[in-house]
């Protein structure tokens, strides 16, 4: 499964959406990442995020019907995204709270930011069948 998610950026023209290839290992962990977020907001009462620096998303250009007006998209089958459509990324972090996950960084040899809409957590609970907790 894949999700498509609207990006942000400060200038970047080939970086409209972000591609994140959904597998249910790769979920597992993302919800691991939560359940910690959870617990500490539990504990605490406040709460801000987790960072994590990873290998991100796939960032594209051009054009996708379905997230005229959507922040994410969920395709059921594979996307293909040619190499000429990608940007090229730095410092990709992953943000996590007890609601949510995403990712931000910068355009490779940039000083360009971006960030890509969340995926709440319910989202990947459905990938995997499991649920980790209020929140």
């Amino acid at each position: 499964m894949n999700i498509v998610l609207k990006v942000w950026s400060n200038g970047v023209e080939n970086a409209n959406y972000a591609l994140v290839t959904v597998e249910p290992a790769y979920v597992l962990r993302l919800l691991e990442k939560v359940k910690v977020a959870q617990e500490v907001k539990a504990r605490y009462g406040h709460f801000h995020q987790l960072t994590f620096f990873e290998c991100g998303p796939v960032l594209f250009g051009g054009e996708l019907i379905g997230l005229e007006t959507d922040e994410r998209l969920v395709l059921d089958k594979p996307l293909f995204i040619s190499v000429d459509r990608q940007a090229k990324l730095d410092c990709v972090m992953l943000k996590v709270t007890h609601e949510e996950v995403r990712w931000e960084g910068y355009i490779k040899h940039t000083d360009l930011r971006w960030e890509t809409a969340a995926i709440p957590v319910s989202v990947l609970e459905e990938v995997v069948g499991v649920r980790v907790g209020g929140a």
